[in-house]
């Protein structure tokens, strides 16, 4: 009774569009998701036909609306770079060192993986966060604030083939924007910045440290 009652069909259908992070201005979404939820017996798999389907859903004013999770945050960036063969070790020990690890997510009752800015709040994950390009690129990681910065630059970076054979006589800005378009960073991020970094180093050196900044960037931090 409780469960079919309007107030709880409401209540889902505003936690549904909240973790989407779907703009629902006019609350169209929410009524018709509610109407759904009521219809349907509370059927998950129809309210989330309806969502998928909205023009909310797919609308510019609901991109950018989320935080990224540890795993979101590596998992994109492995698609958007096409690293089908990671090392997937270190990759967990850099989603550890942020609270979520992918081999051992919370069960059984126990506190979920934290999400939204709550993962961002200790100081030494934030840190973490900062290595992700690192762990990805296969260089040496340091956990804390300080790292060993000649170490760091002497260690080759491994490329996958599209990032290794990018057309060396391409102009720099050319360069930076194919690789924002590829990660997909939200707007605010300031691809003339980038240039400097690209131009200041050679070959796959310039373009990790390109990859590094956008990775590290608040901007591609949003979903």
């Amino acid at each position: 009774a409780l469960a079919m009652h309007p107030d709880c069909a409401a209540r889902y259908a505003e936690l549904m569009i909240g973790y989407f992070g779907i703009a629902d201005p006019s609350d169209r979404l929410k009524e018709a998701l509610t109407g759904a939820y009521l219809a349907h017996k509370g059927d998950i798999r129809i309210l989330l036909r309806v969502m998928t389907a909205s023009a909310e859903f797919w609308s510019d004013a609901s991109r950018w609306q989320l935080i990224k999770s540890p795993v979101h945050l590596a998992v994109g960036a492995c698609r958007s770079l096409d690293l089908a063969a990671g090392d997937i070790p270190a990759l967990d020990a850099w989603l550890q060192a942020c609270g979520h690890s992918l081999m051992d997510a919370p069960s059984r009752g126990a506190e979920p993986w934290p999400t939204g800015r709550d993962w961002l709040i200790p100081e030494d994950r934030l840190a973490a966060r900062y290595q992700l390009a690192n762990t990805l690129l296969r260089r040496s990681v340091s956990w804390g604030m300080q790292r060993d910065q000649a170490a760091s630059k002497a260690q080759e970076p491994q490329l996958p083939a599209w990032l290794r054979n990018l057309d060396s006589k391409r102009a720099a800005p050319d360069i930076v924007a194919e690789l924002s378009d590829r990660l997909d960073p939200a707007p605010g991020l300031s691809l003339e910045s980038l240039v400097p970094t690209l131009e200041a180093k050679q070959g796959a050196a310039g373009i990790a440290a390109v990859l590094q900044q956008i990775l590290a960037s608040a901007e591609y931090q949003l979903a």
